[in-house]
């Protein structure tokens, strides 16, 4: 067993919220995620909490992202105990915190009482995060000394008591309670809740798609069919705050006690970054992915994160690399496949003394000093014939020269067709494969950007849809001429290209056009 408890038969199973988005999980679930021999997923939460996984890793979904019905409680409870039973490290990963509406409480009943050791993990619920991330705080001295947390799923049929939730003067947070706004606003105020109360629903939050709608007790039901689950329903004189710095849809930053619970949330203004209000979804590897949006996300973007290209190494035996004067990496991918399959070859490093190592970006630049190698040449333009131009003029007319070129299996052949022209000898190696997980696809959302890191993260996203369809506002921004020519082929939409081919110029290629535009 690969886990964390190896000196026991019995697996071991962590309760772990995963928090309401990728950045709000805990340094300890984070470091569960990566050693864990099974993960079981909840619905709701980010799935690319997964890619932190071991490789070796079972990742099973227990909810509907998977395209089918949510598993029942039962299912899920023997699944754990089966995965824990068998000896394994089990991660329940569940949106939220687990013992928050999570039915977290029940599965550790259930295991407990097989002798199933379990723990605990918290996270950064829901009725704590979601309503913050709009701008609204759930305390606020002066406005409402405590918050009182229900669940929607129980208001009808006058389960809550609506009695002394009318009375509090706190803020009322209510999860899972769209369906039943009516019914949940017409309880209070029959209990005496003022009806100019302000209300607020925010709708599928730390999304994209998230959107916040204001009212008042008396209306705010009326304003409910605007909204999609998930949402979280706020009532109190705080859901009239707006302590928000991404845009003004969010209303106001003024105290509600001074400007009126029922003024219309007019609009203070904001000191919103530079991508305040844009959505993007980002489609490549997981490592791009990732880069991309953490520095879209800096300038105040909300970005969708889709890493539907995975790596799958090839079984491939590694040649006499004595035999090489230069060893050429297209890709960070292949310098990490590489020296991963050095270590499993039980190769040594001292075979490639006489090489030049030439690359392909300053990404790959990077992933192949983390080996203390430095890249004797790199391209200015980050391209498979810009590379080709310079591994020809170091050529020359040696003809002691021989490439060995380690790439995808798919890659571009533009490389190849330089050195056949030059007639310089190499070996060309596809030690891994790129796959595509339409899985990770992102949904039907209408997003300000889609970013592509590569021609086959284009071709996949553009599969079997119409080259004439529209895509309204939405720009298609691609990494690179290649990517770009790519979806030239693919699609009439409307298209911008970055500068440079790496995750900074990608940036700034928004950055601009959002300047141009406005």
């Amino acid at each position: 067993m690969n886990g964390m408890e190896t000196d026991r038969k019995t697996g071991h199973v962590y309760l772990v919220g995963a928090g309401c988005g990728r950045g709000l999980i805990t340094l300890r679930g984070l470091e569960l995620i990566r050693k864990a021999d099974a993960i079981v997923y909840d619905d709701l939460i980010d799935v690319a909490l997964t890619d932190s996984a071991r490789a070796d890793c079972r990742i099973i979904c227990m909810g509907k992202r998977c395209g089918r019905k949510s598993a029942g409680q039962q299912e899920i409870n023997e699944e754990l105990y089966q995965l824990a039973a068998s000896g394994l490290t089990v991660v329940r990963l569940k949106g939220g915190d687990p013992f928050v509406f999570g039915r977290g409480g029940e599965e550790y009943q259930y295991l407990s009482a097989r002798g199933i050791p379990c723990t605990a993990v918290p996270g950064v619920s829901s009725c704590i995060a979601v309503p913050e991330e709009a701008g609204i705080p759930v305390t606020h001295r002066g406005s409402a000394g405590c918050f009182t947390v229900v669940t929607g799923h129980s208001a009808e049929g006058n389960h809550q008591d609506y009695r002394t939730l009318a009375a509090l003067d706190g803020t009322l947070i209510f999860l899972m309670g769209l369906t039943s706004c009516g019914e949940i606003t017409n309880q209070l105020m029959n209990y005496g809740k003022n009806p100019a109360t302000p209300a607020a629903i925010i709708s599928k939050g730390f999304t994209p798609d998230e959107k916040r709608i204001n009212g008042t007790l008396s209306d705010i039901a009326g304003k409910a069919a605007e909204a999609e689950t998930p949402a979280v329903l706020v009532i109190g004189n705080n859901a009239a705050f707006a302590f928000s710095d991404r845009d003004d849809r969010y209303g106001s930053g003024t105290d509600p006690s001074e400007s009126g619970a029922s003024s219309g949330f007019r609009t203070a203004g904001s000191t919103g970054s530079a991508l305040s209000g844009k959505t993007a979804a980002v489609l490549g590897s997981p490592a791009f992915t990732e880069k991309v949006r953490k520095k879209l996300m800096a300038q105040g973007c909300r970005v969708d994160a889709c890493p539907i290209l995975r790596v799958k190494e090839n079984e491939f035996t590694l040649p006499d690399l004595k035999l090489y004067s230069h060893i050429v990496f297209t890709s960070a991918n292949g310098v990490r496949t590489f020296f991963r399959m050095m270590q499993e070859q039980k190769r040594d490093i001292r075979e490639m003394l006489r090489a030049k190592f030439a690359v392909i970006g300053s990404a790959t630049e990077k992933a192949l000093y983390t080996y203390g190698i430095r890249a004797d040449l790199v391209p200015e333009d980050f391209t498979s014939g810009a590379l080709g131009e310079i591994l020809v003029a170091d050529a020359g007319h040696d003809d002691g020269v021989r490439v060995l070129i380690l790439r995808a299996a798919d890659g571009s052949r533009e490389l190849n067709r330089i050195l056949d022209d030059h007639h310089v000898a190499y070996d060309d190696a596809g030690i891994y494969e790129t796959v595509v997980d339409r899985s990770r696809m992102p949904g039907n959302s209408r997003f300000s950007y889609v970013i592509f890191g590569s021609s086959k993260s284009v071709r996949a996203f553009f599969q079997d849809r119409d080259p004439e369809e529209d895509y309204g506002h939405t720009r298609f921004v691609c990494i690179g001429e290649v990517s770009a020519g790519t979806m030239r082929k693919l699609s009439r939409a409307d298209m911008i290209m970055a500068d440079t081919y790496t995750a900074d110029g990608i940036v700034s290629a928004v950055l601009r056009d959002v300047s141009d535009n406005r």
